[in-house]
């Protein structure tokens, strides 16, 4: 076991060698930045948030490629985290329907992982909206001006993502000629690890949700949202994303607990956003580890920005995050002890036939 975790450990901190891109760094900065800004302006802090989002996600889901790739992947978020955001405006206001709809929502995104990486991070992107939307209180605006915003930020981000030269050649890579839809579809007949991973995935964040709705969790949403972003086809993987994604939250938050007691004024929170958002977007190809540190922190002062709650909302975060991890590593374990046991008892009775 220490030789095992001690591989975790290293595989969960080493860096990427790819150098840092000072251009995405102060597009995604903008991206995410500008639309707070106008809305704090306006006194329309929580659609400028929405804006944000839709920013800051489809931002992400633009990671690497050549730039017919970087457009699908965008459009695929814009259009994708948009009817996120509308359905679950929608289910919100019942906790079975949003039980039910996190479920089915998941599920059928983390489909995409038979897509590939990029392909994965947009059916996380796309989920995670869903599941921030649907831990709103039903006090927020309106689905139809929730969704607007979000599909304003989105486009303004699936347009200015594609300026930059692209890390990869704009010659089509052998993945553009096999349709996204047909590797899920084959995924979904042939069985196997990418759709029992995909069901999982559901069963487990449907299960957080009636966990936080049930128990009244402030931001209880951050549990769900944990469990999707850690949880993998296998133990040894959900157990790097879940060390990297508590260092990174526990770092994060210190960062963001510090700005929130040095100062509430909301305009200082705002430059604040603007200088986390930037060091995330150049760090995100160094690692995930080094992303959460600052993805943390720039969710924590976005929120701060719409409703200030000191470093309360700091320790909040880390304690959904340690709750999220703890369902999604058991959940894992037991689902692979049982798979394990259930393999062994097949084998033992062809060996005896």
């Amino acid at each position: 076991m220490p030789e095992q975790w001690e591989l975790i450990e290293r595989e969960a901190f080493r860096s990427q060698e790819r150098s840092i891109d000072l251009r995405i760094a102060l597009v995604g900065a903008v991206l995410v930045t500008g639309p707070l800004l106008i809305g704090v302006a306006l006194g329309k802090s929580m659609l400028g948030l929405m804006c944000s989002l839709g920013g800051l996600n489809t931002a992400l889901a633009m990671s690497e490629g050549n730039r017919r790739q970087l457009a699908r992947w965008g459009a695929l978020a814009l259009g994708g985290g948009t009817l996120g955001v509308a359905t679950a405006s929608v289910v919100q206001g019942s906790e079975w329907l949003s039980v039910a709809a996190a479920l089915i929502w998941c599920l059928a995104w983390s489909m995409l992982r038979a897509g590939g990486p990029s392909a994965t991070m947009v059916g996380f992107v796309v989920s995670a909206v869903f599941i921030v939307t649907n831990g709103l209180h039903s006090s927020s605006p309106g689905s139809f001006a929730v969704s607007l915003v979000y599909a304003l930020g989105a486009a303004a981000a699936l347009l200015v993502m594609l300026v930059p030269t692209p890390r990869a050649s704009d010659t089509p890579t052998s993945g553009d000629r096999v349709p996204l839809i047909t590797s899920v579809v084959k995924a979904i007949r042939a069985g196997g690890v990418v759709r029992f991973s995909a069901l999982r995935v559901g069963v487990v964040v449907a299960l957080s949700v009636a966990l936080y709705q049930s128990f009244h969790l402030s931001y209880g949403y951050w549990m769900p949202l944990t469990a999707l972003a850690v949880m993998q086809p296998d133990a040894h993987g959900t157990w790097v994303k879940s060390l990297q994604r508590a260092v990174g939250t526990v770092l994060g938050a210190i960062l963001a607990a510090s700005v929130a007691v040095v100062s509430r004024d909301v305009w200082i929170l705002v430059v604040a956003v603007l200088v986390v958002s930037g060091a995330m977007f150049a760090l995100r190809d160094k690692g995930y580890h080094w992303m959460v540190s600052m993805l943390t922190p720039t969710v924590l002062l976005m929120i701060s920005v719409v409703k200030f709650q000191g470093w309360k909302l700091a320790a909040l975060r880390v304690a959904n995050t340690a709750l999220g991890i703890a369902l999604a590593l058991s959940a894992v374990g037991l689902t692979d002890l049982v798979r394990r046991f259930t393999s062994s008892r097949a084998r033992t009775r062809i060996d005896r036939g």
